[in-house]
């Protein structure tokens, strides 16, 4: 009777322990955390993770990726498909040459690399230049030559540590064309015996670095008439950008003074200004606006 009860006693304590250990067991798997690996039954690793999983990982803030213009791949391990592209990229042609492009990237994509060149050589190493995904590319085309250009952009997947492959990588195509206006203007400037300021109209023809303004005196009220006759004179040495333009302007062949131009509407093609004799910055004469500003 003693024995049968301490059998008895213990097959439970055997189905207890049984019990505990599976219980255990079970917790373990739940506790693992998913940046670890698990270990299968026949003891190979496999990701707990799933590769595309955005969520996998912190970037390190001093983290920084292997050079792309060397591009060594990671044999086996395919790029995940994910979301990743380049906002407020021009088409077709643009004589805007300062750009500022958002990155839309999956969070999962810490870094991209780009280069901008005249031909398609996306495919080919050199050149790419790395920045963190939270920062726009600063795309300049100043020093570029007019006609096509080209933006390559690859990404960096976090998670699994590589590049996008070069030849996947976004390719981007328009053109830089030359900057051309013609923009009816006038100046103003103070005549000894008038009342009031004296006043020549303007029509500039700007193409580039140069312009031609055919120039011709008005009449104003207080001030001697004026013959009517139409001239042509010279701008050069023009620089232009999205918000203001100025250079230099000519009586003749020889360089009279100088003006600076601020933009007043996206298509640059009305303006605000100023004039003056000599070097650039010296004193204004006068105000030189577009005609309609």
């Amino acid at each position: 009777m003693g024995l049968g009860h301490w059998a008895f006693g213990l097959m439970l304590a055997l189905l207890f322990l049984s019990a505990c250990e599976r219980g255990t067991e079970i917790e373990q798997r739940r506790t693992i955390p998913r940046n670890q690996t698990a270990v299968n039954p026949s003891g190979d690793a496999t990701s707990n993770q799933n590769p595309d999983d955005s969520t996998l990982g912190t970037v390190d803030p001093d983290f920084r990726p292997d050079d792309p213009n060397t591009f060594a791949r990671k044999a086996g391990v395919a790029f995940p498909v994910v979301s990743f592209s380049v906002e407020g990229v021009p088409s077709g042609g643009t004589d805007r040459y300062n750009y500022s492009l958002p990155v839309k990237a999956d969070p999962s994509i810490s870094h991209y690399a780009y280069k901008l060149e005249t031909q398609s050589n996306c495919d080919k190493t050199g050149g790419y230049t790395v920045s963190e995904a939270k920062n726009p590319i600063v795309l300049s085309l100043d020093k570029m030559p007019l006609g096509p250009q080209v933006l390559c952009v690859i990404a960096f997947h976090f998670p699994t540590r590589q590049w996008q492959d070069l030849n996947k990588a976004l390719s981007y195509n328009f053109e830089k064309i030359v900057f051309k206006r013609t923009i009816d203007s006038y100046y103003e400037f103070i005549e000894p015996g008038c009342t009031a300021n004296a006043r020549v109209n303007a029509q500039l023809t700007i193409e580039g670095d140069k312009a031609t303004y055919a120039w011709t005196r008005v009449s104003v009220p207080g001030c001697p008439s004026p013959d009517n006759t139409t001239y042509m004179d010279v701008m050069s040495m023009i620089s232009q950008t999205e918000t203001t333009m100025e250079g230099a302007w000519h009586e003749g062949a020889t360089v009279a003074g100088w003006f600076k131009f601020t933009w007043t509407n996206p298509e640059r093609t009305t303006f605000k200004g100023t004039w003056g004799y000599g070097a650039p910055g010296a004193k204004p004469e006068g105000a030189w606006n577009s005609v309609t500003n």
